[in-house]
């Protein structure tokens, strides 16, 4: 899930920040108008071709107002853009949530039937995770295998010395301070090198 949500967090502060500057844009064009329709004020009917005062402020409200339908139309389609990824992300929850292993893959396999209307974040989530999926729904059968690694993380973070932490993140660092201990134990037990 955490890796989901980063990229995830990314595209929703995007559309967030998208919405609330247009609404702030709105806002800003909506004081615009009434200025200008407070400098026509008491003035009604049809504009004479004459008065180009009354023209030019006529014009830039229409303009004003056809940039407010625009910026009104991107906020509904980032507001749905949030909705469909905080669909697809509770769904997702939901399976790792599963009591048992068969729902999980039943949930599972319905998200990856849907894989191409799914949005790009979640789509590329599904085929990353339908590589081992079954070892990382082992939690559910096995209850000696926790559903979160808190406490792994915990025994790295506070337990071990910082020289050590880069060392075990990864696969080749661990290999490499498994050699080193046995070269070390060698030289000490059967060379005897002090």
């Amino acid at each position: 899930m955490q890796t989901l949500m980063k990229k995830v967090i990314k595209t929703l502060n995007k559309s967030k920040r998208k919405i609330t500057d247009h609404t702030e844009k709105i806002e800003k064009n909506k004081i615009k108008i009434t200025e200008f329709k407070e400098k026509n004020r008491g003035k009604r009917g049809r504009i004479s071709k004459n008065d180009k005062n009354r023209q030019k402020f006529s014009s830039r409200i229409k303009k004003l107002e056809k940039e407010n339908r625009q910026l009104l139309a991107i906020i509904r389609k980032n507001k749905a853009k949030i909705k469909e990824l905080q669909k697809y992300v509770d769904k997702i929850s939901s399976m790792f949530k599963s009591k048992t292993k068969e729902t999980a893959m039943k949930r599972f396999q319905k998200l990856k039937d849907k894989i191409k209307e799914l949005p790009e974040e979640i789509a590329t989530f599904i085929k990353k995770l339908s590589k081992d999926i079954n070892s990382t729904l082992n939690h559910i059968k096995n209850d000696d295998i926790p559903n979160t690694n808190n406490k792994l993380e915990g025994y790295y973070k506070i337990t071990l010395p910082r020289y050590l932490k880069r060392t075990f993140r990864t696969e080749e660092g661990l290999t490499r301070k498994l050699r080193l201990n046995r070269i070390r134990w060698t030289e000490r037990n059967v060379l005897k090198i002090k």
